[in-house]
């Protein structure tokens, strides 16, 4: 993956992000593994750092957003 430097290397960071989040979410709903082995299998060092940029990508934590997911997806 390409980091553009100068004024695009901010967008291409927060696009990192993103899908790194995308997936987190992708494999907190799909797999039954911790949060912690999401948050390193998703690139991110540290399980601050992860909860950090979940919430403000999500508007939620990890916990929640799972919590939301599976309210949403219950069969009837």
């Amino acid at each position: 993956m390409v980091i553009h430097k100068g004024t695009h290397h901010i967008y291409s960071f927060a696009y990192v992000i993103e899908i790194r989040i995308s997936n987190a979410c992708r494999e907190l709903i799909q797999n039954q593994l911790t949060t912690q082995a999401i948050c390193y299998e998703s690139g991110f060092n540290t399980l601050s750092n992860f909860y950090r940029h979940f919430k403000k990508v999500k508007g939620m934590t990890p916990f929640e957003y799972k919590k939301h997911y599976c309210m949403q997806n219950i069969p009837i």
